[in-house]
């Protein structure tokens, strides 16, 4: 009976061990950053806003950032860094944005504005496409 109970902690343990590891600590290549990047979901305070529609990121490979969010900063180029982790915009004090994902087609982001906590969610938008339409 006593082996039993042993065997019941251990295993209680390990599952609290492994429930507790570091956060995620991936590192993302900066040329999936590279492209035009158009929002699909956003939260403010942790609740679905709608009030970010049309908000996109563009990130050159010369390190320049265009973006229409936050509505104050100009639709001019910004300088940026990117660590794998962390995007900062140089040229506006404490503007950063926390990588939570960041692939070939989605990019989803962390930062804040006016003290409030936004979650950004993107998709890259395919630069194979050709606007087709012509002025009359």
């Amino acid at each position: 009976m006593n082996l039993n109970k042993l065997l019941f902690i251990c295993v209680i343990l390990l599952t609290y061990i492994s429930c507790n590891e570091d956060p995620d600590t991936s590192v993302y290549e900066e040329e999936l950053l590279h492209g035009r990047w158009e929002l699909t979901d956003a939260w403010r305070r942790n609740k679905k806003t709608e009030m970010l529609i049309g908000t996109y990121y563009e990130f050159d490979p010369s390190g320049s950032m265009r973006t229409n969010f936050p509505s104050e900063m100009d639709n001019g180029e910004h300088p940026y860094e990117f660590d794998g982790k962390v995007i900062t915009i140089n040229d506006q004090e404490n503007v950063f944005y926390n990588i939570d994902t960041l692939t070939r087609s989605t990019l989803i982001f962390s930062t804040t504005y006016s003290n409030f906590p936004f979650k950004l969610a993107l998709t890259k938008m395919d630069s194979s496409r050709v606007d087709n339409t012509t002025e009359l």
